[in-house]
């Protein structure tokens, strides 16, 4: 049993009193472990959210057996309240009952409450650890905040000074599916602010949204897809000589990228079906959803096209030829991931899944390109 549900559970003894009314205003006693505790020490626990039905509940099934002292009935019975004061309860409650007031203020006295009530229950454990190991005297609120930072989430916002330490700080976070309470993203905003490599940064909500992180990496790579497109597209018009000249380079250069890329899909690519396609489909099953709500906000004329496998390098010259032939097309051009393996009969089936289905026109356009290799 760890210091934390030990220190908890202690102050319940069923031999003590039979019923119990807790003041729990930060639900400190929900947590499933201490409930499963309470009940193997003979507690059952009734939560007081709604006066009559409750007073229904504990006259239909608790009064008689507390008055008569029946056997049947569990040890003890908790009244649990959410609020710190319990003198709205009914007289007759209070008077009977043994008061116990359970508060993050209480069990966290060296750290700000204002913090600590605003982590997440998982937290607790290991930070109740940690104030016993560590914090020595009351901190304030700033201090609180840095304690947790550094021994919760492992994050030292003063030891980043360059932009790889942020990503990399980010990265870790993220892909242990942790997410920065909003108070704790703005602290490490403050740090972070005093240099100019972070200026214009959003890192509040980079460190407290998962889904804006991914976003801003797959855009970083989705960019990079199209310039690299761009670079092969113009090797591919060099002369015999010029070309060979830099061909060791340019391949060096594709395997880095295709490695890169690889180390990323593994660790961030199961996130990716599940981001929301406002802004833009991030996978080939996005793109009906989004046409769709384009076409809800107004544009009655869409068109898909598809090329299927089409390089972007191929594309970048189809499109330049294009742009030649006529000036007054114009392309808003963007990237989404295909789906794992790669299976072009499924791209197409997603990509013509929704019956809101396309009008062939001149005025909007979309050109999907299916890679195969």
């Amino acid at each position: 049993m760890s210091a934390w549900t030990e220190r908890i559970l202690n102050e319940f003894t069923a031999d003590l009193a039979r019923l119990w009314i807790v003041a729990d205003p930060d639900a400190v006693l929900l947590d499933e472990q201490l409930l499963s505790g309470l009940r193997e020490r003979g507690f059952e626990v009734l939560r007081f959210e709604d006066s009559v039905a409750f007073r229904a509940e504990y006259e239909e099934r608790y009064r008689a057996a507390l008055d008569q002292g029946q056997a049947a009935l569990s040890s003890a019975l908790i009244l649990h309240l959410r609020d710190a004061n319990v003198s709205d309860l009914p007289w007759d409650y209070l008077c009977r009952a043994r008061k116990l007031s359970l508060s993050l203020a209480e069990l966290f006295p060296r750290l700000s409450y204002r913090v600590v009530r605003q982590l997440g229950g998982e937290t607790l454990e290991p930070l109740f650890e940690a104030q016993a190991r560590h914090a020595h005297q009351a901190l304030g609120e700033a201090a609180s905040k840095a304690f947790v930072l550094t021994h919760i989430f492992r994050l030292s916002p003063h030891s980043m000074t360059r932009l790889e330490d942020l990503w990399r700080e980010l990265l870790r976070l993220h892909y242990r599916d942790v997410k920065l309470p909003s108070s704790l993203a703005q602290h490490v905003q403050h740090v972070l602010g005093e240099h100019s490599d972070f200026k214009g940064l959003p890192i509040t909500a980079l460190f407290a949204q998962k889904s804006l992180t991914l976003r801003v990496v797959q855009d970083a790579w989705r960019r990079f897809s199209r310039r690299l497109g761009e670079l092969v597209s113009r090797a591919h018009r060099l002369d015999s000589a010029r070309a060979e000249s830099i061909e060791g380079a340019l391949q060096g250069l594709l395997l880095s990228a295709d490695e890169g890329l690889r180390k990323w899909v593994g660790r961030h690519y199961a996130d990716l079906p599940s981001l929301p396609a406002a802004r833009g489909p991030v996978m080939v099953h996005h793109v009906p959803r989004y046409l769709a709500m384009r076409r809800e906000a107004g544009e009655e004329k869409l068109a898909l096209v598809v090329f299927d496998g089409l390089a972007v390098d191929q594309w970048t010259q189809i499109r330049e030829s294009v742009m030649d032939k006529s000036r007054r097309l114009v392309f808003d051009e963007d990237t989404c991931f295909a789906w794992l393996p790669s299976e072009v009969y499924r791209h197409r089936s997603q990509a013509g899944a929704n019956r809101i289905l396309w009008i062939v026109c001149s005025r909007s356009c979309w050109i999907m390109i299916f890679t195969s290799t």
